[in-house]
């Protein structure tokens, strides 16, 4: 008889046992089981039939795993699930937990808790050995393959792995060639994908490979032809900021990129809802908002429309980590997305006071580089709030927040400077006077003091 430990709310061992399958638990207990998404050198991932003469869910597609044993690790048991189910033998250094899925059916006395593990092997359809009195067939299927048994309620509990049947991205096309394009180009080839950058106009294509830098520009393909959408993993267009422009690319563009391919915009603040609705495929649309310089600033958006698919979506958030970037995933698509919202929340606070006579311009932004700048680079606003105390933070809002800026116009000092011409380092002057060699030598110190920020935070040269 198989026994299996018994689990409080917290996943931790309670020291009782039950038979298994026998479901008579207490309230408040649960079982653990795991499963195990093995991906062969291709990407596609190990499948299983359940028998036909299984009394639950015959001839049903899954994802091999089981119960954790009475003394079992988590891990120890999905090496051995693995190695029962399909006799392949994997370390768990070739492997990683990616997820842990809860359910709570006090109902049925069914509370559980499931590890989902990943592993990746170099291995063929003949080096399986299924657990034949277990396992009707198998076979390695792309996650598009899985995603379709899904949809036809042919895959058991799909919507745990939902999510995680992330795609590997290897093939990439950046199209737009200006600053941020080139530069996103630069660093996806530097990290080894095979890139191309498609531009409209080839002059454009000529000046971005001067801007690229030497480890990456023979790496990259330049072309002017439509040949670039089709047979890529992912498609990141960085075009000209204007919504119909982007549109009338995505109505020539999305048919041409294969059905399986991830199409990404760099838009800084256009609504992605809007723009998935001239996509082919919405539901593979997203946006991936970079920040300038992208070769400095670690954060990446991950912006969902209203129909972006849960795996798309964490393919491009394991996409960012793999370059060596900070995503932040932001589930609805709201003017600003997260960034800008915040930014804008700020300056409106800051022009105002500047307004009003409260600071100069020069105290505004010292108050912010040397004070909650130099800490929100450490901690995040809530982060803060957590080690100031949420009792003082409370108490500070009871009589700042009634007298905050909470004007819905456009900042009058902004107004003022954008009517003027003065649009900062592109005319020569903002609120400070960037003429002459200034504005360089200004984008310079910039430049090095964010290099030092990220070298110190994050040990390593970007």
């Amino acid at each position: 008889m198989e026994y299996w430990d018994i689990y409080d709310s917290g996943k931790r061992v309670t020291g009782r046992r039950m038979q298994r399958n026998d479901w008579h638990m207490k309230p408040g207990d649960y079982h653990l089981t795991v499963l195990a998404l093995i991906r062969d050198a291709e990407g596609r991932i190990l499948i299983t039939q359940r028998k036909a003469d299984k009394e639950w869910a015959p001839l049903k597609w899954e994802i091999p795993g089981g119960g954790v044993r009475a003394g079992e690790t988590s891990e120890q048991a999905v090496l051995r699930e693995v190695a029962e189910e399909t006799g392949l033998h994997f370390t768990m250094q070739q492997g990683r937990c990616i997820h842990t899925y809860r359910s709570d059916s006090p109902a049925e006395q069914n509370n559980y808790f499931v590890d989902i593990y990943e592993f990746r092997g170099d291995f063929t359809q003949e080096d399986v050995r299924i657990q034949e009195d277990e396992v009707e067939s198998f076979r390695l299927a792309s996650p598009a393959e899985i995603r379709r048994l899904g949809a036809h309620d042919d895959f058991l509990h799909y919507h745990r792995i939902e999510a995680l049947l992330t795609m590997d991205i290897k093939k990439i096309t950046i199209a737009g060639a200006g600053t941020m394009g080139y530069s996103m180009a630069d660093i996806f080839a530097q990290n080894g994908y095979d890139v191309i950058l498609w531009n409209h106009r080839q002059p454009t294509l000529d000046r971005a490979r001067t801007k690229i830098s030497a480890a990456a520009a023979d790496k990259i393909t330049y072309t002017t032809s439509r040949e670039a959408f089709k047979g890529r993993d992912l498609i990141v267009e960085s075009i000209v900021e204007d919504l119909p422009s982007k549109l009338a690319f995505y109505r020539e563009m999305s048919p041409l990129a294969d059905d399986d391919t991830i199409l990404a915009t760099n838009t800084s603040g256009l609504s992605i809802n809007k723009l998935a609705a001239a996509v082919t495929g919405p539901e593979r649309f997203l946006g991936m908002h970079w920040f300038n310089p992208p070769t400095l600033i670690p954060l990446i958006e991950i912006i969902k429309n209203d129909k972006t698919r849960p795996d798309v979506a964490q393919t491009i958030y394991d996409l960012a980590l793999a370059i060596h970037k900070k995503p932040a995933l932001v589930e609805k698509d709201v003017p600003g997305f997260a960034a800008n919202r915040i930014q804008l929340a700020v300056l409106c606070e800051v022009l105002a006071m500047v307004r009003d006579g409260v600071v100069s311009v020069e105290a505004a932004d010292a108050v912010m580089k040397y004070g909650l700048g130099f800490r929100w680079a450490c901690l995040g606003p809530l982060e803060t709030i957590d080690f100031g105390g949420l009792d003082v933070f409370y108490h500070i809002s009871e009589y700042l927040v009634p007298d905050l800026e909470d004007s819905h116009e456009v900042p009058q000092l902004l107004r003022e400077k954008f009517e003027a011409g003065d649009y900062g380092v592109k005319t020569g002057k903002g609120f400070y006077d960037y003429s002459g060699d200034k504005a360089k030598e200004a984008t310079a110190a910039r430049d090095k003091k964010l290099q030092a920020i990220y070298d110190a935070l994050y040990g390593e040269t970007k």
